[in-house]
C-alpha cells in the first residue's frame, strides 16, 4: 500500500470520527434505551417479570389478579408479587415451585384466594402464610404492621382508587414510607403524611399531596419525583399489571401509564427527566402497533 493511500484512508477515518462525535454532542441526540416487552395475561406477565429480573427469589407474595387492592398494598415493598387467578391457580403455583420458590405469602382473605390454595401449596412442598383482614383497609394495615411498623411516614390512598394505589407504591418505597388505604373519619397515626389523589382532605399532620386530573397525569406528577433511574417501568392504563408496581419499587422507578397511544406528557417526561442509556420494561397487553409507535417516537431499541 502506497503512502498516498494510507494518508487518504487516515483522512477519511478522521472525518467519520468527527462526524460521530458531532452527532453525539448534538442536543437532538437521544440516548439509546433497551426496550423489553412482557406481554400476556396478568398472571403470565407477573411470572415473566420474576424470570427476568427477580430470578433466584425464594419467597414471593401472591395476590388475586383481578383485584388491585391486595397486590398494591404489598407492591411498595419491592418484593416479588405474583398474580393468581383464584379459579386457575394450580399452574401458576407449580411454576413457582419449579422456579425454586420455597415460601409464599398469600395476601388477602379466603374470599379473595380460597383456602384450597393453602392445601395445594402444602402438597407441592411450598411453605405459606397469609396476611389478611376483614377488608382491604385492615389487610393493608396488617401488611404495614408486619413490614413497616417503625415508619414515621405514611402514603395514604383512597381504598377504592385503583390507579392511586398502584402508582403510590413506588413513591412510598422511594420516600421510605408505608402505604395505607384511607377511609374517611379514620384517625391518622403518622408524623408525616403524603396524600395521593386525595384533594380536599384536611390533614392534622404535615402533609404533601400528589393529585392528578387523570391516571396518566398522576403518573407524570409522581414520576417527576424520581432521578437517576436504572430501569423504567410502563404498564397499560386500560389493563394495568398490578405486579409492575412491585418491580418499579424494587428498582426505584416510577410506574408510568400509557393508553392505546403514547401520551405526549409521558414522552415529554421521559425525555426531560430520564435522558439516560438504560432499560425500559413494558409490562402488559401492548399491541404490536403501540410497541412500534413507542420505539419510533422515543428512538428505543428492542432486546
Amino acid at each position: 500500500m502506497s503512502w498516498r493511500v494510507i494518508v487518504v484512508s487516515l483522512i477519511i477515518l478522521s472525518v467519520q470520527f468527527t462526524s460521530v462525535l458531532s452527532s453525539v454532542s448534538d442536543s437532538s441526540y437521544t440516548p439509546i434505551k433497551l426496550l423489553r416487552v412482557f406481554s400476556g395475561s396478568k398472571e403470565e406477565v407477573s411470572l415473566k417479570l420474576i424470570d427476568y429480573f427477580l430470578s433466584g427469589e425464594k419467597e414471593v407474595f401472591i395476590a388475586r389478579s383481578d383485584l388491585f387492592a391486595d397486590a398494591a398494598c404489598v407492591g411498595y415493598l419491592g418484593k416479588p408479587v405474583v398474580l393468581v387467578d383464584p379459579k386457575r391457580y394450580y399452574e401458576t403455583l407449580l411454576d413457582l415451585k419449579n422456579k425454586g420458590v420455597v415460601r409464599v405469602i398469600i395476601v388477602g382473605g379466603p374470599e379473595a384466594l380460597p383456602e384450597e390454595i393453602e392445601s395445594y401449596l402444602s402438597s407441592i412442598g411450598i411453605k405459606y402464610s397469609r396476611i389478611w383482614g376483614k377488608d382491604r383497609y385492615e389487610t393493608c394495615n396488617r401488611v404495614r404492621e408486619a413490614f413497616n411498623a417503625g415508619s414515621r411516614k405514611l402514603v395514604l390512598v383512597d381504598g377504592n382508587d385503583e390507579f392511586g394505589a398502584i402508582l403510590a407504591g413506588p413513591l412510598a418505597n422511594k420516600l421510605g414510607a408505608a402505604l395505607a388505604y384511607y377511609r374517611k373519619g379514620e384517625p391518622l397515626d403518622s408524623e408525616e403524611v403524603i396524600w395521593v389523589n386525595s384533594m380536599g382532605r384536611h390533614s392534622p399532620v404535615k402533609a404533601t399531596e400528589f393529585v392528578g386530573e387523570n391516571p396518566i397525569d398522576l403518573s407524570v406528577k409522581i414520576g417527576r419525583e424520581f432521578e437517576e433511574l436504572k430501569l423504567l417501568v410502563i404498564t397499560k392504563e386500560d389493563d394495568p399489571v398490578y405486579s409492575a408496581s412491585s418491580l418499579a419499587s424494587r428498582f426505584s422507578s416510577p410506574l408510568l401509564l400509557v393508553g392505546d397511544t403514547l401520551p405526549k406528557e409521558i414522552a415529554d417526561l421521559i425525555r426531560e427527566k430520564y435522558p439516560w442509556r438504560g432499560r425500559v420494561v413494558l409490562a402488559g397487553n401492548f399491541s404490536e402497533e403501540l410497541i412500534r409507535q413507542i420505539k419510533k417516537k422515543m428512538g428505543w431499541r428492542m432486546i
